[in-house]
């Protein structure tokens, strides 16, 4: 019979340091793996409403499985979740269902853990000032997340609405070690920032080049398909590139792509590598204190089935 993770199965047991230990694998059977990896199938369904298939195999935790989800906008005040949907597990050698998580706690801990071990990768070793950009319960779980697999010295929170940003910021600053504040101007923010995360449902720039200093590392999570592009091209251009998979960034990165658009960069040479590449030490990430690192983030099944077999092997701890 499978296990069955509802959310609160998922956020009471997924916890950052445990999902970071499988997920860090994951991206590196991935980046070495020689399987092709089919690319996720995504249905407009009405406007701002989507339906997503995201398939794949991991033969290193032998699972083979899906995500399957639907994101609908969220009703001012509603209780319901952006992302709906679940994540399936099947044993690679029985075929037999073995493991069901619920999708958006999982996605909301994968994608957050996922920018944690690309910012240990490439950011400075004494980058500790983080900025996220958004508010939403993506953004807060980037804070919570990176709190507790990197050392910091303050976390801020920049987003449209600053009342609402001062509300997060408070939020977490009651439940974290490190303090968190909010800042209303956007290239303050960014300024002072060691570290930033970029996680909005921005349909254009929300960062500007001219605010990044130089030795900054930034993980653009907000936008994980072609169109709505949270950072300006010329910051793609300065930045030494890297995605947790190149054939869904040549597709799916709208940043990479609006760069590539506006002749700023060679689109064929402009990725630096996979973060599994970098992780496996087979491409070079930040190589000068000055660096502007910029890790896209698209997702990828691989996370997910990683996931959930760090849920089935403490189920099978438990049992």
């Amino acid at each position: 019979m499978a296990h069955i993770f509802n959310e609160q199965d998922v956020a009471q047991q997924l916890t950052p340091t445990r999902c970071a230990h499988w997920v860090a694998r994951a991206m590196i059977a991935l980046s070495t793996d020689a399987r092709d990896q089919p690319l996720r199938n995504i249905i407009p369904v009405a406007p701002g409403r989507l339906f997503a298939l995201m398939p794949g195999s991991l033969p290193l935790f032998g699972l083979v499985g899906a995500k399957v989800i639907t994101a609908y906008p969220q009703s001012p005040g509603s209780q319901r979740t952006r992302h709906r949907g679940m994540v399936l597990g099947f044993d690679s050698e029985s075929g037999e269902l073995i493991g069901m998580a619920d999708a958006h706690e999982v996605t909301l801990i994968r994608t957050a853990v996922a920018s944690a071990i690309a910012t240990n990768a490439l950011a400075r070793p004494d980058a500790a000032r983080l900025t996220v950009m958004g508010t939403g319960a993506q953004a807060q779980s980037h804070a919570r997340v990176l709190a507790e697999l990197r050392t910091l010295d303050r976390i801020a929170i920049w987003g449209r609405d600053f009342t609402t940003a001062q509300q997060v910021a408070a939020e977490l600053d009651a439940r974290l070690a490190v303090p968190v504040v909010a800042i209303a101007d956007a290239e303050q923010a960014v300024g002072e920032a060691d570290i930033l995360a970029t996680v909005t449902g921005s349909p254009t720039p929300i960062l500007m080049d001219a605010w990044v200093k130089p030795g900054t590392h930034i993980n653009l999570v907000g936008s994980s398909h072609a169109g709505p592009y949270e950072a300006d091209p010329p910051l793609v251009a300065r930045a030494r590139y890297y995605v947790d998979c190149e054939p869904y960034a040549r597709v799916a990165a709208a940043e990479f792509l609006e760069a590539a658009k506006a002749g700023l960069i060679d689109d064929k040479q402009h990725i630096r590598g996979e973060i599994g590449q970098v992780l496996a030490g087979i491409r070079t990430g930040r190589e000068h204190g000055g660096d502007v690192t910029i890790y896209k983030s698209l997702g990828h099944v691989v996370q997910d089935l990683a996931a959930l077999r760090c849920l089935l092997e403490l189920a099978k701890d438990q049992a």
